[in-house]
């Protein structure tokens, strides 16, 4: 793109700027991309890069840390511009708060990023960011203030920990869905979890049921003991009411919640 465009650098001729990134080239810090013929940085040396130029120029690293952040954010446009969100949150996250972005925007950067590491299945990386955004509001004291993102993340990493086999961290943030959650359908989540978390740690399927059926009823769906032709009645009159009195075969189009076999 320099040489396309000189880029600012008009103090250069376009054989020095092929030169100067040839010369990036072969110390690894940039990458010619078969695809596109364009350079592209080797983002696993951007940080050394950084620490070697503020050492050589005695600069603030940290306000180095700040601007290639926000120089990153600004480029990751478009396919296969990913991995600059990665290296832009992780030099985010290195900051001291007091010179880190707004905590509310670094969370949500953490959560968007996690999202992109999921997909890639990382995992680990997917719960550390999210952990980390988690940690960006509770430092600022907007945990719960900001509700719908304190709830995604919560629910982010309930899902992350169990799929890492870390119950117990899973249950923590059980914990705090169902203590702050505003509503029923808020605690879905946390409550189909608990009942997995039950059932992965003990294997004990008789109170997973149990329990089960506690949670059924607190969204009114309660099972009885025994089952009665009036029961029965009663409730094939509610399903053709929540069907509109259209077919069971609706249910067929409900959307599925991923691998679990939930409706929502």
């Amino acid at each position: 793109q320099l040489m396309n465009y000189g880029g600012g650098y008009t103090h250069y001729d376009k054989a020095e700027v092929g030169g100067l990134l040839k010369q990036s080239s072969d110390e690894g810090m940039l990458l010619l991309s078969g695809s596109t013929n364009l350079y592209v940085f080797a983002h696993d040396r951007i940080r050394q890069a950084l620490l070697e130029f503020g050492k050589e120029r005695d600069e603030d690293q940290d306000r180095l840390a700040q601007h290639i952040s926000q120089v990153l954010l600004n480029s990751a446009k478009g396919p296969g511009m990913d991995w600059c969100l990665f290296v832009a949150v992780d030099f985010a996250n290195s900051l001291p708060p007091e010179k880190a972005m707004n905590s509310v925007n670094l969370s949500k950067l953490n959560l968007r990023v996690s999202k992109i590491a999921s997909e890639m299945g990382s995992m680990e990386k997917a719960n550390e960011l999210l952990r980390k955004g988690l940690e960006c509001l509770n430092t600022s004291k907007s945990l719960w203030e900001d509700y719908a993102l304190t709830l995604e993340l919560y629910n982010a990493i309930i899902e992350s920990e169990f799929n890492l086999g870390s119950y117990g961290e899973s249950r923590s943030s059980i914990d705090q869905v169902l203590k702050y959650a505003e509503t029923l359908d808020d605690k879905i989540l946390a409550h189909v979890h608990q009942l997995s978390c039950t059932e992965k740690e003990t294997s004990d399927h008789a109170q997973v049921a149990v329990d089960g059926c506690k949670i059924l009823n607190l969204y009114g769906l309660g099972i009885p003991d025994t089952l009665t032709k009036v029961y029965i009645i009663k409730e094939e009159a509610k399903s053709k009411m929540a069907l509109k009195y259209g077919s069971y075969s609706k249910l067929t189009k409900l959307k599925m919640n991923g691998d679990r076999g939930i409706f929502w």
